[in-house]
């Protein structure tokens, strides 16, 4: 759901990070996020005034006792009931509880009492952030927009098999826009022995399944609204670039393999005209894709 926030003025409510009054735009579901409190409340018994106001939607494990882990939950017969109907906020509004749903929606089929205690902080959490939705303003032309992709790991977060979890956010941005346009929380499927590996892991899906595949829509784009004279010599001036690479970035043997093995493209050569820009905060990995 939409609403028209056309006359908010975004530079107050994003702490006047925005040069210029533009307009936006919220996706709302905030509806949906109290139907989900009230359903928790219906089916486990308890009352509002049992919810307490918690920071984070996530419980720390050191508050958990071993006991927790051995005994079967109250909420196993409808815990689905609940915890897909918080899934369905978290995929479109709100990333910030999207690790913690992940968590008990993998967990549904065996239900312990460690999940009761994650399920209740997590409503509780819902319950007092109600109000949050997800804010997107466009205020710059399309030329001074570019996509930006957010990649981080958490290193053997998860006890019970020491595996990593993968997160990602890419935005439209421009120096009065921002616009989100996916997120993804998603468990590894093995075990990494450093962060850095953890961090690798991470780049590379959320490059492949959000990053390319926008930067290729984006790209597409941008050709629209682009002159077709400037894309001519855009092609041009590329073309000529990479039969100069091909020439002397290569030796003879190398230029001999690849025309053996040549597999034409089943994508239209890029312009150019698109940009990604990844933020990494691992510097192991930053050295190493510079190095690639």
């Amino acid at each position: 759901v939409m609403s028209d926030a056309s006359q908010t003025p975004w530079q107050d409510r994003l702490g006047g990070r925005c040069r210029k009054l533009v307009k936006g735009y919220e996706y709302d579901l905030t509806g949906n996020v109290k139907d989900c409190v009230t359903r928790y409340l219906e089916l486990s018994g308890k009352k509002l005034s049992d919810l307490k106001y918690v920071a984070t939607p996530g419980i720390n494990d050191d508050q958990l006792d071993s006991a927790d882990y051995a005994a079967s939950g109250e909420l196993a017969k409808c815990a689905s009931k609940i915890v897909l109907k918080c899934l369905w906020v978290a995929r479109l509004t709100r990333p910030d509880i999207y690790w913690t749903v992940n968590l008990l929606a993998k967990s549904v089929h065996q239900w312990l009492k460690a999940c009761d205690k994650r399920l209740l902080r997590l409503i509780s959490y819902m319950h007092f952030t109600a109000d949050m939705v997800l804010v997107a303003f466009v205020g710059d032309p399309i030329q001074d927009c570019v996509l930006v992709l957010f990649t981080d790991a958490s290193f053997a977060g998860d006890l019970t098999d020491s595996k990593s979890t993968t997160g990602g956010y890419l935005f439209l941005m421009g120096p009065n826009t921002c616009v989100p346009l996916g997120h993804c929380v998603k468990k590894q499927g093995a075990v990494s022995h450093s962060s850095t590996e953890a961090e690798i892991i991470a780049l590379e899906a959320t490059v492949r399944m959000d990053g390319l595949p926008t930067l290729i829509f984006w790209e597409q784009i941008l050709e629209i609204f682009t002159p077709e004279e400037e894309l001519v010599k855009i092609h041009k001036n590329r073309q000529k670039k990479l039969q100069v690479h091909r020439e002397y970035a290569m030796t003879p043997a190398e230029r001999f393999a690849h025309d053996v093995d040549f597999v034409p493209c089943t994508l239209p050569m890029s312009s150019g005209l698109a940009k990604l820009y990844i933020l990494e905060d691992n510097e192991p990995v930053i050295k190493m894709m510079i190095k690639q």
